[in-house]
C-alpha cells in the first residue's frame, strides 16, 4: 500500500506547478551549459487533451511571428518531458539587443503566471517622506523551494516555466506584443523591413484601393495602401473617426497623395492607420498608429470596432495582434474590393489631366490584386512552415483558445485541473476558504477568471496544509 500511495502522490505532483518545475530542472540539466540562460518552458498541463497539440503549434506560430522583425529564420519549440515544451530564446532573437529584450519580455510573463507567482504590495518611503505603493511578483510557496531555486539558477529566470494560457494572454496584449517584436513607431518599424516611404513617393510606386463601405470601420469608406519592402508588402489603411465631406475618401481619391507635379492636394484628416507588414521570415507584423505615425495600443472605437466576437467579456476594441489575427482570418489579409474602379468607369471628374493621370496610376487594381495574392501566399507558406497550421487554423485556433482559457469564467472542473487534484478534493479545499468566490466554486458555480487568480494561491496553500 505504501508503494501505491507513493506512486499516486508522484502522479499527482506531475500535473501540478511543482511537477512542471521538477521536469524543467531535469531537462535544463541536459542542455549545453551556454544555452541554459536562454532556456525557457511552456506548460500545457491545464489544457484539455485535444487542445494540447493545437496549443503547441500556436506557441510555435506566435514565437516566430514575434521574431519577424529581427530574423528571417523559423524555429521550433522542443518536447521537454511531461507537459513541457522547451523554448530557446536565442533562436528567435539573434542579436544581443533583441535577446536582451526577449529576456525582459519573458520575465514580464510572471505577472500573468499565477500558478507560480502572486502579487504583493508594499509601501515604500523615500528620503523626502513621500510614499509610493510598489507591487512585486513573489514565487509561490507551493513550489518545491530547492527545485525552484535550482531552476532559477540554471536558467537565470525567475519565471522559467509559464503556463500556455498565461503566455497567450500576455502576447495578445498590445504593449507586450510590441515589446517582444521590437516594433516602434511607424518609421522605425518600416525601416526594419526596408520600406522607404520617401523613395516610394518619389517614384510614385505605391498603389491603393478605396473601400466604399467597411463594416469594421462602422460603415465608413476607408483607403487601403500597398507599399513594397525588401521582404514583401507593407499594407495600411487610412481611417477617420467621423465621416464628413472633407473626410470622405470616395470624394478625395488623392487624399494624402501627391499629384504628378509633386504638389500636395487636399488632405483628409486621417485619424489612424492599421498596418499589416510582411516580416523578414514571411509572417505578418501588425501595427496600429496615429496619422502622424505614433504607435497605438488600440483603435479608437469611433474609428473602427470588432464585431466578430460575441463573447460577453469581449470589449470590441481592435488591438494588435489579437484583433488583427482574428479579423484577417483568410490569409492574413482581408479581401479588397476597389470602388475607385467603378468611379473611373463612370467618368470620375478630375480637375486636370495631370490629376486624372495620377488617379489612374495609383488605382491599378490589377497590380494591387496580384500583390495581395502574392503576400497572402507568402504568409500562408511561412505559417505552415512555422507551425504546421494554415493561416485560417492559426486565426481560428488563437481566437478559440483565447476565448476558452482567457475569457471564459472558471468552473470547478477547471479549478481542480489547475490545482492538480480531483474535483472532490478541490471542493473540500475551496470550501475551507473564506473567500465567497471560492465557496461559489465549491458549490459548482463558475467565477470570473480575475477572481480565480486571487483564489489560486490560497487554495494551493490550503491544499498543502490539509494533506
Amino acid at each position: 500500500m505504501g508503494a501505491i500511495a507513493t506512486m499516486a502522490a508522484a502522479a499527482l505532483l506531475a500535473v501540478t506547478p511543482g511537477g512542471d518545475y521538477q521536469a524543467a530542472l531535469a531537462d535544463i540539466g541536459k542542455q549545453p551549459e551556454q544555452l541554459r540562460s536562454q532556456t525557457r518552458y511552456v506548460s500545457y498541463r491545464n489544457l484539455r487533451g485535444p487542445d494540447v497539440v493545437l496549443a503547441r503549434r500556436l506557441t510555435d506560430y506566435h514565437l516566430n511571428a514575434m521574431a519577424a522583425l529581427q530574423t528571417g529564420g523559423l524555429a521550433k519549440v522542443q518536447p521537454a518531458g511531461g507537459n513541457l515544451a522547451r523554448v530557446t530564446l536565442g533562436l528567435y532573437a539573434p542579436t544581443p539587443e533583441a535577446l536582451a529584450r526577449w529576456h525582459t519580455a519573458w520575465e514580464g510573463l510572471a505577472a500573468a503566471n499565477y500558478s507560480s507567482h502572486f502579487a504583493t504590495q508594499a509601501i515604500s518611503t523615500a528620503d523626502d517622506g513621500s510614499q509610493t505603493l510598489e507591487v512585486s511578483q513573489v514565487r509561490g510557496g507551493w513550489l518545491p523551494a530547492q527545485t525552484a531555486e535550482g531552476l532559477e539558477l540554471a536558467s537565470t529566470s525567475a519565471v522559467a516555466v509559464v503556463e500556455f494560457e498565461a503566455f497567450l494572454a500576455q502576447v495578445m496584449t498590445p504593449a507586450v506584443y510590441y515589446q517582444w517584436t521590437g516594433a516602434g513607431d511607424r518609421d522605425a518599424t518600416l525601416a526594419l523591413l526596408g520600406v522607404q516611404p520617401e523613395l516610394i513617393a518619389s517614384l510614385r510606386a505605391g498603389h491603393a484601393a478605396t473601400i466604399r463601405s467597411s463594416d469594421v470601420a462602422l460603415g465608413k469608406p476607408r483607403r487601403v495602401h500597398e507599399w513594397r519592402g525588401l521582404f514583401g508588402g507593407a499594407w495600411f489603411t487610412d481611417d477617420v473617426d467621423e465621416l464628413t465631406a472633407a473626410t470622405d475618401y470616395v470624394r478625395h481619391p488623392l487624399a494624402k497623395l501627391s499629384t504628378t507635379a509633386g504638389e500636395e492636394v487636399l488632405t483628409v484628416a486621417t485619424t489612424a492607420n492599421e498596418w499589416v507588414l510582411v516580416g523578414r521570415n514571411g509572417l505578418p507584423v501588425f501595427l496600429i498608429t496615429t496619422a502622424a505615425g505614433e504607435r497605438l495600443d488600440e483603435v479608437d472605437p469611433r474609428v473602427a470596432r470588432d464585431y466578430s466576437e460575441p463573447h460577453a467579456r469581449f470589449n470590441g476594441l481592435i488591438t494588435a495582434p489579437l484583433g488583427c489575427i482574428r479579423c484577417h482570418a483568410l490569409s492574413g489579409f482581408q479581401p479588397i474590393s476597389d470602388y475607385q474602379q467603378t468611379l473611373q468607369d463612370r467618368g470620375q471628374v478630375a480637375d486636370s489631366p495631370a490629376t486624372a493621370a495620377r488617379i489612374a496610376e495609383i488605382y491599378r487594381w490589377d497590380l494591387l490584386a496580384r500583390q495581395l495574392e502574392y503576400d497572402g501566399q507568402t504568409v500562408e507558406t511561412a505559417t505552415r512552415s512555422a507551425s504546421g497550421l494554415s493561416w485560417a487554423e492559426v486565426s481560428h485556433g488563437t481566437g478559440r483558445l483565447w476565448r476558452d482559457y482567457v475569457l471564459d469564467p472558471v468552473s470547478l472542473e477547471r479549478a481542480a485541473l489547475e490545482l492538480g487534484t480531483s474535483q472532490q478534493r478541490a471542493t473540500e479545499v475551496l470550501g475551507l476558504l473564506s473567500d465567497p468566490w471560492a465557496r461559489a466554486l465549491a458549490h459548482g458555480e463558475t467565477v470570473p477568471r480575475e477572481a480565480w487568480v486571487t483564489i489560486f494561491p490560497q487554495a494551493m496553500i490550503q491544499a498543502a496544509a490539509s494533506q
